[in-house]
């Protein structure tokens, strides 16, 4: 159950002193959230990822936790090229890791989403595709980094034996 707020309390306050646990945020406002379709957040729960409560009308009910945990999902598909079976397998070792050890990776990896290029980060935020953001980070090389790519010319086996 939901605390109500007092007159004059943040929502912010709220959130902060609210169980991490608790099953509040409905599908649609989960993907939002995250910058994702729910038909992802549905995948997620398929593969085993993620395990969202269930209302008592089967509405799924993500918490902060999952918000959380989806958020590293992301990061790891999107910004690092992490597969569904690599996030499970990633996901098994956190899970063997003492928490403070795993907390302080944690603080890490959002140290480091911090850094990411502006592109980098919008595609994990969900503002921008994958093909959209490999078109703006296109670069067409000049001549010169043509002719060192491809190094010196190919030589001809009948002049090989000649000199």
């Amino acid at each position: 159950m939901l605390k109500v707020l007092k007159k004059g309390e943040s929502p912010v306050t709220n959130l902060q002193n609210m169980n991490p646990d608790q099953p509040i945020l409905p599908i649609s406002t989960a993907a939002e959230l995250l910058g994702i379709k729910p038909r992802m957040l549905r995948f997620y729960e398929e593969r085993g990822i993620v395990a969202p409560m269930r209302s008592s009308g089967n509405r799924r009910l993500y918490s902060l936790n999952d918000l959380n945990i989806l958020s590293y999902v992301q990061y790891l598909t999107v910004v690092k090229g992490v597969n569904v079976s690599g996030v499970l397998e990633i996901q098994r070792i956190l899970r063997r890791m003492k928490q403070a050890t795993r907390e302080a990776f944690m603080k890490e990896i959002q140290k480091e989403i911090q850094l990411l290029p502006e592109t980098a980060k919008q595609r994990y935020q969900g503002k921008l595709s994958n093909m959209e953001s490999e078109v703006l980070e296109i670069n067409t090389p000049d001549a010169g980094q043509i002719k060192s790519a491809l190094g010196p010319p190919p030589v001809d086996p009948e002049t090989l034996g000649n000199t």
